[in-house]
């Protein structure tokens, strides 16, 4: 239990790019920045399709999206939520959202069905606070760190909705 109770500590201390460590949060932050923004690939060869092309595509989804964003299923969706998830930036725990999903779940479905007619996304479901986790090796050196991108768990529902099930 005294282990599940802990606080494990953050990043200490990284080099940086000359070699010298880094002596405040500040410089770790920029030096895991800069690194995690050096290794990370853009995917090439997704053009914009204009809109007389995806006029079918945009209809089919439209209906899809009617049938998955109801009140009832977002209900089922934040009943599925895991309680052991991290929270978001909004600090709001999943089992919160689980636990009030009756009540949350109808102005939830209005705002993701209005963000796919619209094709905006609100801007806080945009953002996410990025974690470092030790992965092995020496805890010096950034590439011993991987990102791990900690979002809106309303946005997480939204990217899930694929799934049908748990």
């Amino acid at each position: 239990m005294r282990r599940l109770q802990t606080v494990k500590d953050g990043v200490s201390a990284l080099k940086r790019p000359l070699g010298e460590l880094t002596t405040t949060d500040q410089q770790v932050a920029d030096v895991l920045g800069n690194f995690f923004q050096a290794v990370f690939t853009k995917e090439e060869g997704f053009q914009d399709q204009s809109k007389d092309d995806n006029d079918d595509d945009t209809a089919i989804i439209a209906a899809n999206l009617n049938s998955d964003f109801t009140t009832d299923a977002v209900i089922n969706k934040l009943q599925c939520l895991q309680p052991d998830k991290s929270a978001g930036p909004d600090n709001l725990h999943p089992i919160l959202l689980r636990n009030c999903a009756a009540a949350v779940a109808e102005p939830l479905s209005i705002i993701i069905r209005k963000s796919f007619e619209t094709g905006d996304v609100p801007v806080d479901w945009k953002t996410a606070n990025i974690v470092p986790i030790y992965k092995k090796g020496s805890k010096t050196d950034p590439a011993n760190y991987r990102p791990v991108s900690l979002t809106y768990v309303p946005a997480r529902l939204w990217s899930h909705s694929s799934r049908k099930h748990c």
